[in-house]
């Protein structure tokens, strides 16, 4: 039987993640243009989470423009983005089999407790 999907909220609470989360990375094949278009979610990782690695699957830029998009609009900042290919970087060149995206969380999570914050149904 295909394996159901999970939500990010579902695995918080199920492993009973601290607040805030120091970085979440996000590999999942193509998924994490579903699982980022939702403002449920968003709201999620406003309030819990301070840094953002997500590997990025699509080797057109228009397919991640939306992705981008929805982290620009919920205030994230964009430390780098480099698509699936052939990238100048900092350190020279790089070439990324998966592209990569970077975030950081410009609104600082205020935790009241270490578990459950943010998850209630």
């Amino acid at each position: 039987a295909p394996l159901q999907p999970t939500s990010l909220r579902e695995l918080i609470r199920a492993y009973k993640l601290p607040c805030p989360i120091d970085m979440l990375d996000v590999d999942i094949q193509g998924g994490e243009y579903q699982l980022f278009d939702d403002n449920a979610t968003m709201k999620l990782l406003r309030a819990r989470v301070l840094r953002v690695h997500v590997g990025v699957h699509d080797w057109r830029r228009s397919s991640n423009a939306p992705l981008l998009a929805q982290f620009s609009d919920d205030d994230w900042h964009r430390a780098w983005f480099y698509p699936k290919g052939a990238h100048p970087t900092a350190w020279g060149p790089v070439s990324f089999a998966d592209g990569v995206l970077g975030l950081t969380n410009r609104h600082v999570p205020r935790c009241e407790r270490s578990y459950e914050v943010g998850v209630r149904s």
